[in-house]
Protein backbone atom coordinates (compact mmCIF):
# COMPACT_ATOMS: atom_id res chain seq x y z
CA UNK A 1 0.00 0.00 0.00
CA UNK A 2 1.33 3.80 -0.71
CA UNK A 3 -0.13 6.90 0.94
CA UNK A 4 0.42 10.12 -0.61
CA UNK A 5 -0.15 13.02 1.51
CA UNK A 6 -1.86 15.55 0.82
CA UNK A 7 -3.15 13.88 -2.93
CA UNK A 8 -6.93 14.64 -1.48
CA UNK A 9 -6.14 18.33 -1.32
CA UNK A 10 -6.16 18.37 -5.74
CA UNK A 11 -9.05 16.54 -7.25
CA UNK A 12 -8.99 14.94 -9.75
CA UNK A 13 -5.74 13.56 -9.29
CA UNK A 14 -4.49 10.08 -10.19
CA UNK A 15 -1.23 8.24 -9.52
CA UNK A 16 0.13 6.70 -12.69
CA UNK A 17 3.12 5.05 -12.22
CA UNK A 18 5.04 3.49 -9.15
CA UNK A 19 8.66 2.65 -9.89
CA UNK A 20 11.50 0.53 -7.92
CA UNK A 21 14.87 2.73 -8.88
CA UNK A 22 18.35 2.96 -8.19
CA UNK A 23 20.63 5.25 -7.43
CA UNK A 24 21.37 5.99 -11.26
CA UNK A 25 17.65 5.97 -12.00
CA UNK A 26 17.59 2.88 -13.89
CA UNK A 27 14.13 0.80 -13.38
CA UNK A 28 14.34 -2.22 -11.65
CA UNK A 29 10.88 -3.22 -10.91
CA UNK A 30 7.69 -1.53 -12.13
CA UNK A 31 4.46 -1.97 -9.67
CA UNK A 32 1.00 -2.65 -11.08
CA UNK A 33 -1.95 -0.01 -9.76
CA UNK A 34 -5.18 -2.30 -8.22
CA UNK A 35 -8.12 -0.77 -9.71
CA UNK A 36 -9.78 0.25 -6.52
CA UNK A 37 -8.21 3.05 -4.13
CA UNK A 38 -7.71 1.72 -0.52
CA UNK A 39 -9.04 5.49 0.41
CA UNK A 40 -8.73 9.47 -1.23
CA UNK A 41 -4.75 9.23 -0.46
CA UNK A 42 -3.59 5.27 -0.45
CA UNK A 43 -3.08 2.88 -3.04
CA UNK A 44 -2.87 -0.68 -3.87
CA UNK A 45 0.37 -1.64 -5.88
CA UNK A 46 1.12 -5.30 -6.37
CA UNK A 47 5.12 -5.53 -6.77
CA UNK A 48 6.09 -8.86 -8.61
CA UNK A 49 9.55 -9.09 -6.65
CA UNK A 50 11.55 -7.33 -4.45
CA UNK A 51 14.94 -6.22 -6.41
CA UNK A 52 18.31 -7.22 -4.14
CA UNK A 53 20.01 -4.25 -5.02
CA UNK A 54 19.22 -1.43 -3.19
CA UNK A 55 16.51 1.23 -4.36
CA UNK A 56 14.35 3.91 -4.11
CA UNK A 57 10.57 4.23 -4.39
CA UNK A 58 9.71 6.96 -6.90
CA UNK A 59 6.08 7.78 -7.84
CA UNK A 60 4.77 9.94 -10.36
CA UNK A 61 1.00 11.26 -11.47
CA UNK A 62 -1.10 13.71 -12.77
CA UNK A 63 -2.71 16.20 -10.56
CA UNK A 64 -6.33 18.21 -11.31
CA UNK A 65 -4.61 20.26 -13.90
CA UNK A 66 -3.09 17.79 -15.97
CA UNK A 67 0.25 18.85 -14.61
CA UNK A 68 2.54 15.56 -13.89
CA UNK A 69 4.72 15.35 -10.67
CA UNK A 70 6.71 12.57 -9.14
CA UNK A 71 7.53 11.86 -5.50
CA UNK A 72 10.97 10.24 -4.59
CA UNK A 73 11.35 8.13 -1.43
CA UNK A 74 14.06 10.01 0.77
CA UNK A 75 15.51 6.93 1.89
CA UNK A 76 17.35 4.08 -0.06
CA UNK A 77 15.65 0.48 0.58
CA UNK A 78 17.19 -2.68 0.65
CA UNK A 79 15.55 -6.04 0.32
CA UNK A 80 17.48 -8.79 3.12
CA UNK A 81 17.78 -12.57 2.25
CA UNK A 82 16.45 -13.62 5.90
CA UNK A 83 13.03 -14.27 6.22
CA UNK A 84 11.47 -13.85 9.95
CA UNK A 85 7.93 -15.34 10.00
CA UNK A 86 6.15 -15.29 13.74
CA UNK A 87 3.07 -17.41 15.07
CA UNK A 88 -0.24 -15.74 15.27
CA UNK A 89 -1.05 -15.20 18.51
CA UNK A 90 -3.72 -12.43 19.37
CA UNK A 91 -4.64 -12.64 23.34
CA UNK A 92 -2.67 -12.64 26.56
CA UNK A 93 -3.71 -12.65 29.99
CA UNK A 94 -2.19 -10.55 33.01
CA UNK A 95 -0.29 -13.19 35.62
CA UNK A 96 0.76 -15.34 33.16
CA UNK A 97 3.78 -16.29 31.45
CA UNK A 98 3.68 -17.18 27.47
CA UNK A 99 6.07 -17.78 24.51
CA UNK A 100 6.31 -16.62 21.28
CA UNK A 101 8.05 -19.34 18.54
CA UNK A 102 8.93 -17.33 15.18
CA UNK A 103 11.41 -19.23 12.47
CA UNK A 104 14.34 -17.76 10.47
CA UNK A 105 15.03 -18.65 6.63
CA UNK A 106 18.13 -17.58 4.64
CA UNK A 107 17.63 -17.93 0.69
CA UNK A 108 21.72 -17.91 0.05
CA UNK A 109 24.85 -19.75 1.37
CA UNK A 110 24.84 -19.95 4.95
CA UNK A 111 25.23 -16.84 7.68
CA UNK A 112 25.33 -16.58 11.34
CA UNK A 113 22.68 -13.89 12.89
CA UNK A 114 22.41 -12.14 16.45
CA UNK A 115 19.02 -12.02 17.43
CA UNK A 116 17.52 -9.49 19.86
CA UNK A 117 13.87 -9.98 21.04
CA UNK A 118 12.23 -6.24 22.29
CA UNK A 119 8.32 -5.09 23.29
CA UNK A 120 7.29 -1.75 24.31
CA UNK A 121 5.97 -2.64 28.19
CA UNK A 122 9.48 -4.33 28.97
CA UNK A 123 7.17 -8.00 29.41
CA UNK A 124 10.58 -9.88 27.87
CA UNK A 125 12.02 -12.34 29.67
CA UNK A 126 14.75 -13.48 27.53
CA UNK A 127 14.84 -15.67 24.18
CA UNK A 128 16.55 -19.11 23.93
CA UNK A 129 19.24 -18.93 21.37
CA UNK A 130 20.56 -15.03 21.27
CA UNK A 131 22.85 -16.34 18.25
CA UNK A 132 21.81 -18.89 15.21
CA UNK A 133 23.16 -19.92 11.86
CA UNK A 134 20.92 -19.83 9.32
CA UNK A 135 21.47 -20.94 5.40
CA UNK A 136 21.28 -23.48 2.69
CA UNK A 137 17.19 -22.74 2.43
CA UNK A 138 17.03 -25.15 5.95
CA UNK A 139 14.65 -23.31 8.61
CA UNK A 140 15.48 -22.59 12.24
CA UNK A 141 13.27 -22.16 15.03
CA UNK A 142 13.67 -19.46 17.88
CA UNK A 143 11.10 -18.49 20.97
CA UNK A 144 11.36 -15.97 23.04
CA UNK A 145 9.65 -15.84 26.81
CA UNK A 146 7.44 -13.17 28.14
CA UNK A 147 5.51 -12.54 31.47
CA UNK A 148 2.74 -10.01 31.74
CA UNK A 149 2.72 -9.05 35.74
CA UNK A 150 -0.71 -8.97 37.84
CA UNK A 151 -2.82 -6.18 37.26
CA UNK A 152 -2.04 -5.18 33.82
CA UNK A 153 -4.69 -3.57 32.09
CA UNK A 154 -7.24 -5.16 30.15
CA UNK A 155 -6.97 -3.86 26.22
CA UNK A 156 -3.41 -3.23 26.54
CA UNK A 157 -1.48 -3.76 23.46
CA UNK A 158 1.72 -5.04 23.49
CA UNK A 159 4.26 -4.86 20.08
CA UNK A 160 6.95 -7.04 20.14
CA UNK A 161 10.08 -6.97 17.76
CA UNK A 162 12.22 -9.43 16.44
CA UNK A 163 15.34 -8.49 15.21
CA UNK A 164 17.85 -10.52 13.36
CA UNK A 165 21.49 -8.55 12.42
CA UNK A 166 23.71 -10.64 10.64
CA UNK A 167 28.08 -8.83 11.82
CA UNK A 168 29.52 -11.34 8.71
CA UNK A 169 26.94 -9.54 5.77
CA UNK A 170 25.33 -6.82 7.72
CA UNK A 171 21.99 -8.11 6.36
CA UNK A 172 19.12 -6.86 8.62
CA UNK A 173 15.34 -7.83 9.51
CA UNK A 174 12.70 -8.02 11.82
CA UNK A 175 9.00 -9.06 12.36
CA UNK A 176 6.91 -7.27 14.71
CA UNK A 177 3.41 -8.50 15.96
CA UNK A 178 0.58 -6.59 18.57
CA UNK A 179 -1.11 -8.87 21.26
CA UNK A 180 -3.57 -7.61 23.38
CA UNK A 181 -3.87 -7.89 27.38
CA UNK A 182 -7.34 -10.11 28.60
CA UNK A 183 -9.30 -9.54 32.03
CA UNK A 184 -7.82 -12.67 33.80
CA UNK A 185 -11.41 -14.97 33.87
CA UNK A 186 -11.08 -18.58 34.96
CA UNK A 187 -13.77 -20.20 32.52
CA UNK A 188 -13.09 -23.87 31.34
CA UNK A 189 -17.05 -24.52 30.52
CA UNK A 190 -17.09 -24.88 26.52
CA UNK A 191 -19.85 -23.34 24.20
CA UNK A 192 -23.12 -26.10 23.74
CA UNK A 193 -24.49 -26.38 20.39
CA UNK A 194 -27.71 -27.93 20.07
CA UNK A 195 -29.45 -28.91 16.15
CA UNK A 196 -32.46 -27.37 16.49
CA UNK A 197 -33.89 -28.25 12.95
CA UNK A 198 -32.47 -30.51 9.91
CA UNK A 199 -33.96 -30.44 6.47
CA UNK A 200 -32.28 -32.89 4.49
CA UNK A 201 -33.77 -33.30 0.80
CA UNK A 202 -31.27 -34.85 -1.19
CA UNK A 203 -32.37 -38.29 -2.58
CA UNK A 204 -31.06 -39.60 -5.49
CA UNK A 205 -32.84 -39.76 -8.47
CA UNK A 206 -31.03 -40.86 -11.44
CA UNK A 207 -29.76 -38.57 -13.85
CA UNK A 208 -30.08 -36.02 -11.09
CA UNK A 209 -26.66 -33.89 -9.91
CA UNK A 210 -25.96 -33.77 -6.36
CA UNK A 211 -25.21 -29.88 -6.92
CA UNK A 212 -29.12 -29.10 -7.82
CA UNK A 213 -29.71 -30.69 -4.20
CA UNK A 214 -29.23 -28.87 -1.16
CA UNK A 215 -29.62 -29.24 2.57
CA UNK A 216 -30.43 -26.99 5.27
CA UNK A 217 -29.03 -26.92 9.58
CA UNK A 218 -30.22 -25.29 12.27
CA UNK A 219 -28.61 -24.85 15.36
CA UNK A 220 -28.20 -22.87 18.83
CA UNK A 221 -25.04 -22.18 20.22
CA UNK A 222 -24.66 -20.60 23.84
CA UNK A 223 -22.74 -19.93 26.44
CA UNK A 224 -22.76 -19.65 30.04
CA UNK A 225 -19.27 -17.67 31.13
CA UNK A 226 -17.37 -15.13 28.90
CA UNK A 227 -19.96 -15.83 25.84
CA UNK A 228 -19.61 -16.68 22.19
CA UNK A 229 -17.41 -14.71 20.28
CA UNK A 230 -17.10 -16.87 16.85
CA UNK A 231 -18.95 -18.75 14.84
CA UNK A 232 -17.51 -21.08 11.88
CA UNK A 233 -17.86 -23.72 9.86
CA UNK A 234 -15.55 -26.43 8.95
CA UNK A 235 -15.53 -29.72 6.41
CA UNK A 236 -18.75 -27.93 4.40
CA UNK A 237 -18.33 -25.88 1.68
CA UNK A 238 -21.81 -23.95 2.26
CA UNK A 239 -22.84 -20.55 3.31
CA UNK A 240 -23.24 -20.16 7.24
CA UNK A 241 -25.56 -17.29 8.79
CA UNK A 242 -25.20 -16.06 12.37
CA UNK A 243 -27.54 -13.99 14.45
CA UNK A 244 -27.47 -13.18 17.86
CA UNK A 245 -31.03 -14.11 19.72
CA UNK A 246 -29.95 -13.01 23.21
CA UNK A 247 -26.99 -12.49 25.46
CA UNK A 248 -24.71 -15.49 24.69
CA UNK A 249 -26.79 -16.98 22.55
CA UNK A 250 -26.72 -17.27 18.96
CA UNK A 251 -28.39 -18.58 16.53
CA UNK A 252 -26.94 -20.36 13.39
CA UNK A 253 -28.44 -21.39 9.76
CA UNK A 254 -26.47 -23.22 7.62
CA UNK A 255 -26.97 -24.55 3.78
CA UNK A 256 -25.00 -26.37 1.29
CA UNK A 257 -25.36 -28.31 -1.91
CA UNK A 258 -25.81 -32.54 -1.50
CA UNK A 259 -22.51 -32.40 -2.79
CA UNK A 260 -20.90 -31.65 0.58
CA UNK A 261 -23.03 -33.45 2.98
CA UNK A 262 -20.75 -33.36 6.31
CA UNK A 263 -20.08 -29.88 8.09
CA UNK A 264 -18.79 -29.27 11.59
CA UNK A 265 -20.02 -26.00 13.48
CA UNK A 266 -17.78 -24.21 15.61
CA UNK A 267 -18.06 -21.97 18.67
CA UNK A 268 -15.60 -20.46 20.73
CA UNK A 269 -15.62 -18.42 24.18
CA UNK A 270 -13.84 -15.48 24.87
CA UNK A 271 -11.74 -18.18 27.12
CA UNK A 272 -10.66 -19.85 24.13
CA UNK A 273 -12.80 -22.78 25.17
CA UNK A 274 -14.53 -24.62 21.86
CA UNK A 275 -17.80 -26.40 21.33
CA UNK A 276 -19.19 -27.73 17.77
CA UNK A 277 -21.78 -30.23 15.90
CA UNK A 278 -20.80 -32.13 14.11
CA UNK A 279 -23.24 -33.34 11.13
CA UNK A 280 -23.95 -35.53 8.46
CA UNK A 281 -26.60 -36.50 5.98
CA UNK A 282 -25.02 -39.43 3.86
CA UNK A 283 -23.02 -39.16 0.95
CA UNK A 284 -26.36 -39.96 -1.82
CA UNK A 285 -26.08 -42.87 -3.55
CA UNK A 286 -26.70 -44.36 -7.25
CA UNK A 287 -30.04 -46.78 -6.60
CA UNK A 288 -28.80 -50.34 -6.54
CA UNK A 289 -31.06 -52.47 -9.02
CA UNK A 290 -31.59 -55.79 -7.07
CA UNK A 291 -29.61 -58.76 -8.45
CA UNK A 292 -31.37 -61.33 -10.31
CA UNK A 293 -31.68 -64.13 -7.48
CA UNK A 294 -29.50 -67.15 -9.23
CA UNK A 295 -30.86 -70.49 -8.00
CA UNK A 296 -27.32 -71.68 -6.41
CA UNK A 297 -27.36 -75.54 -6.44
CA UNK A 298 -28.43 -77.05 -3.00
CA UNK A 299 -25.31 -78.82 -1.00
CA UNK A 300 -25.08 -82.16 -2.34
CA UNK A 301 -24.45 -84.37 1.05
CA UNK A 302 -22.47 -86.87 0.68
CA UNK A 303 -24.19 -90.42 1.02
CA UNK A 304 -24.01 -91.92 4.22
CA UNK A 305 -21.74 -94.75 4.69
CA UNK A 306 -23.80 -97.70 4.00
CA UNK A 307 -23.95 -99.89 6.92
CA UNK A 308 -22.44 -103.38 6.31
CA UNK A 309 -24.87 -106.21 6.96
CA UNK A 310 -23.41 -107.69 10.28
CA UNK A 311 -20.45 -110.01 9.21
CA UNK A 312 -22.29 -113.97 9.33
CA UNK A 313 -20.78 -115.71 11.66
CA UNK A 314 -18.91 -118.77 10.19
CA UNK A 315 -20.66 -122.31 11.54
CA UNK A 316 -18.69 -124.24 14.14
CA UNK A 317 -15.86 -126.69 12.88
CA UNK A 318 -17.46 -129.68 11.98
CA UNK A 319 -16.55 -132.41 14.46
CA UNK A 320 -15.24 -135.46 12.44
CA UNK A 321 -16.98 -138.59 13.49
CA UNK A 322 -15.59 -141.33 15.76
CA UNK A 323 -15.17 -143.85 13.12
CA UNK A 324 -12.76 -141.45 11.26
CA UNK A 325 -10.65 -140.68 14.34
CA UNK A 326 -7.25 -141.66 14.59
CA UNK A 327 -5.71 -144.55 16.64
CA UNK A 328 -3.68 -143.54 19.45
CA UNK A 329 0.05 -143.73 19.32
CA UNK A 330 1.28 -147.05 19.77
CA UNK A 331 4.08 -147.27 22.81
CA UNK A 332 7.33 -148.59 21.88
CA UNK A 333 8.79 -151.40 24.64
CA UNK A 334 11.30 -149.94 26.80
CA UNK A 335 15.23 -150.13 26.23
CA UNK A 336 16.84 -153.35 26.88
CA UNK A 337 20.03 -152.48 28.94
CA UNK A 338 23.60 -153.93 27.80
CA UNK A 339 26.14 -155.53 29.94
CA UNK A 340 28.81 -154.05 31.32
CA UNK A 341 32.38 -153.91 29.59
CA UNK A 342 34.97 -156.84 30.40
CA UNK A 343 37.68 -155.28 32.19
CA UNK A 344 41.31 -156.82 30.99
CA UNK A 345 44.02 -157.83 33.59
CA UNK A 346 47.35 -155.97 33.27
CA UNK A 347 49.65 -158.89 32.25
CA UNK A 348 48.05 -159.06 29.21
CA UNK A 349 49.94 -157.35 26.38
CA UNK A 350 47.33 -154.68 24.42
CA UNK A 351 47.11 -155.05 20.80
CA UNK A 352 48.64 -151.90 20.30
CA UNK A 353 51.82 -153.57 22.00
CA UNK A 354 52.25 -156.65 20.07
CA UNK A 355 53.63 -154.98 17.31
CA UNK A 356 57.59 -154.56 18.18
CA UNK A 357 58.45 -150.75 19.25
CA UNK A 358 60.68 -148.82 16.76
CA UNK A 359 63.59 -147.18 18.61
CA UNK A 360 66.26 -144.33 17.39
CA UNK A 361 70.18 -144.36 17.74
CA UNK A 362 69.81 -142.12 20.23
CA UNK A 363 68.15 -144.33 22.70
CA UNK A 364 70.72 -147.24 22.57
CA UNK A 365 73.37 -146.54 25.32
Amino acid sequence: MVTVTGLSLFPNSTITELLLVDDWGVVLVNGTFWNMAASAESYLVDIAEIPKEQFFVLLRGQDGTGAVFQRLSPTMISSSSLKITAQDQEVVRSGEEFNVTFTLRLDGPPSTYNLTVRDDHKFTHGIRNSRVTVGGNVTVDGMAHFFVPNGTRPGTSITITIEALSPDTGDFNYEMMQLTVMEQVVDLISPNCTITHLVKPCPFHPGTNCSAETWQLGALLSDLGTGIVRVYSRLGNGTLETREVEMNMTAANYSASCCFPEVELIAVDGAGNVGKCSVGVGLPSPPQTSPTPQTSPSPQTSPKPRRLPPSRRLPPSRRLPPSRRLPPFRRLPPFRRLPAPRILPDSAPSPASSEPRKTSGADSS
